[in-house]
């Protein structure tokens, strides 16, 4: 063999070496693959799994990078649970699908309370499965209210019997919502809940612990009070005999009560109206005639008339002597009740002018 040839074929040779270590050296790997548990068919929310769950899971193998923290590998961690949400048809089955026998998962330390509520207190039904919420509590106190927030940051597991947020939240009435508790917040819950007003405040997402509220607010209520307002248009001259007929008692807060406005039917019962009165509006003394006020005319007292006096003369005489003396009698009147004094000498002159 020549030299060149033999030169060729041992380049041939160290090429097909080259070759197949490269290509067993730089040929990708397999990816790892991990089984995990998957549904067979569509799987209903609060579905119960029971102590057989390959009936309804079985395992898919995927790869590991691809695989959900929350995935299940295990048929035994599925059993006597519940499903708590619809799981499609061949979908990876999550810890976040499954609850206990309730149909939410609980702690040993942890309780599901129910509280009655309605749309109002609700956030307007936005409140729903999963969400966080504080409890707001409102109490009477006789002319006051006390408001507090005795529970921040709670967990909502229910709304009515759903434990999972609906495709369309409209049309949902809530009459319950079930909030995680505390075992020891358990109980305080139920005792707000029996005595007191609850509403529920939807939390953002962004919300933190730290919040800047006052937890206890003590408030007065204004005072409420009666006043009666016409059923109907009423006209002048109208006797009210029955005003109950024609009247209802309209309650507000006493500093927005009408000036004057009339509180009792009996007040105006069987007086006569002299003003029109429109409907739903107040009655007033303005409404009435006023009265003209009776001067009580007292008969006149008798008249005393005082009589001229009279004077009575008397002259006595001694010898040569005589001496005259005047008498007048000033009390003569009419009045049969006076007692008139005896007369009383006018003076002591004589007839000569002398006492």
């Amino acid at each position: 063999m020549k030299p060149k040839t033999m030169v060729m074929l041992l380049v041939a040779v160290g090429c097909g070496v080259l070759a197949a270590v490269g290509s067993t050296l730089f040929a990708p790997r397999a990816a790892e693959t991990v089984k995990i548990i998957v549904a067979k068919q569509d799987i209903p929310a609060m579905t119960r799994v029971g102590k057989t769950p390959s009936e309804q899971f079985a395992f898919k193998e995927v790869t590991k990078s691809g695989l959900s923290p929350n995935s299940i590998t295990d048929m035994k961690q599925i059993e006597n649970k519940v499903v708590t949400r619809r799981v499609a048809k061949d979908a990876p089955l999550t810890s976040l699908d499954l609850g206990d026998m309730f149909g939410f998962d609980l702690k040993e330390d942890e309780r599901a309370v129910g509280i009655n509520v309605n749309l109002e207190k609700t956030g307007g039904g936005f409140v729903m499965p999963g969400a966080h919420v504080d409890v707001i509590s409102v109490k009477k106190a006789g002319q006051r209210s006390v408001v507090q927030t005795p529970f921040r940051d709670l967990e909502v597991l229910a709304v009515n019997q759903l434990t999972e947020q609906p495709q369309k939240v409209q049309g949902i009435s809530p009459s319950t919502v079930t909030l995680k508790v505390t075992a020891m917040d358990a109980q305080k819950l139920t005792y707000f809940n029996q005595t007191t007003i609850l509403s529920l405040a939807l939390r953002s997402n962004k919300c933190k612990d730290a919040d800047k509220m006052d937890p206890y607010l003590e408030a007065e209520d204004e005072e409420e009070v009666e006043f009666l307002v016409a059923k109907q248009d009423i006209e002048p001259n109208t006797v009210l005999e029955e005003p109950e007929l024609l009247f209802d008692k309209k309650k507000v807060v006493k500093t927005k009560v009408p000036q004057g406005a009339l509180h009792d039917f009996n007040v105006v019962r069987g007086k006569t109206v002299n003003d029109f009165i429109l409907a739903g509006k107040e009655i007033t003394p303005k409404h009435f005639p006023v009265k003209k006020a009776e001067v009580e005319v007292k008969p006149a007292k008798p008249r005393i008339e005082v009589a001229p006096p009279k004077v009575f003369v008397m002259v006595v005489s001694n010898g040569s002597n005589s001496e005259e003396k005047r008498f007048a009698d000033r009390a003569r009147t009419n009045d049969p009740k006076q007692v008139p004094p005896p007369p009383q000498p006018l003076n002591n002159e004589g007839s000569d002018g002398k006492p």
